[in-house]
Order: C-alpha cells, then sequence, then structure tokens
C-alpha cells in the first residue's frame, strides 16, 4: 500500500494556526475594553498663558497604544488682559507598563493641539508628551504629565480604567 502526500495535514494546521491567532486578537480586545473618561487640568506657558481644565476619552488602539480626544477651556493672559481660552487635543500615548505591574507607568505621546484665545484665530500646534500614571485609586489612574504643544505645558491627569490595565 503507497501513501499519498498528506496535503490535508497541512490544511488542518494552518487552520488551527489562524484560530489560534485570530483567538487570541478577539481575546486581546476584548481584554482591552471600551472608551475611558478622563479630566484633566493644565498651565501651559507661553505667549498667551493659560490654565484649563478639560474632558475627554481615552480609546485602547492596541496593548501599548491609547488614543486621548480632549476639549479644555479656561482663563488665558494676553498682552495684559485676561481672556477666555480653549483648545482641542488628538493624541496618541505609548504605555511602557499597560498592565499595571508596577507602581508607576511611564508613557510618551504625540498628536495635534487646536488652540484658541479671545478673539484670535485657532491655532494647531504639534503636541509631545511624557508623563507618569501613579497607582490606581477608586477607579481611575492618577498622572504627572510635561508636555509642549502651544507653549511648554505642565498637566495632571486622571484617567478611568479596568484594575490591571492602565
Amino acid at each position: 500500500m503507497t501513501r499519498a502526500p498528506v496535503a490535508g495535514g497541512r490544511v488542518v494546521r494552518v487552520a488551527t494556526l489562524l484560530t489560534l491567532a485570530f483567538g487570541a486578537a478577539h481575546a486581546q480586545a476584548v481584554v482591552s475594553n471600551g472608551p475611558r473618561a478622563l479630566a484633566r487640568l493644565d498651565a501651559i506657558a507661553a505667549r498667551s498663558a493659560a490654565v484649563q481644565a478639560g474632558l475627554g476619552i481615552t480609546v485602547p488602539a492596541g496593548t501599548y497604544l491609547r488614543l486621548e480626544a480632549t476639549v479644555a477651556g479656561g482663563p488665558s493672559r494676553r498682552d495684559g488682559a485676561i481672556v477666555g481660552g480653549g483648545r482641542a487635543d488628538l493624541l496618541g500615548r505609548f504605555l511602557v507598563d499597560p498592565f499595571a505591574q508596577t507602581a508607576r507607568g511611564p508613557y510618551a505621546g504625540g498628536g495635534v493641539s487646536f488652540r484658541r484665545d479671545g478673539g484670535d484665530r485657532t491655532r494647531a500646534y504639534l503636541l509631545a508628551v511624557f508623563g507618569v500614571e501613579g497607582r490606581r485609586r477608586h477607579g481611575a489612574y492618577p498622572a504627572l504629565e510635561l508636555g509642549l504643544g502651544g507653549g511648554v505645558r505642565l498637566g495632571v491627569a486622571l484617567r478611568g480604567s479596568p484594575a490591571g490595565r492602565r
């Protein structure tokens, strides 16, 4: 009895590998959950200095990447006068410790910021941030952040997150 080449064995192995790969990708999507709330307070040192409070969302876009959208507003000092100002930020953050295995989780990010002070036109700025998140408290991670984008920024943030995930 001669044995025919077993092409079916390869098909079974490839199908098994694809099933495992798609299963792992699905499991990662389930674990990362959906959008989470974000609250922040920033001091911006620039030609038009400002203190702004903001709200937004942060969305997991993989294990190590979070996408954020924030709107913020507050008083700005421009040419010796206090005027109202606001901004909208779109940011991607790369997390060094996405599973909260250490007490502090550093991150770096980049994006774009749209800022308007008083009657000025809206200006767009590139945004770069470096920060560190602390221990989870009451369902959220506090963070301290330093950035550049329309001036030097120093901010504090509070990001909602499930236990064991930043």
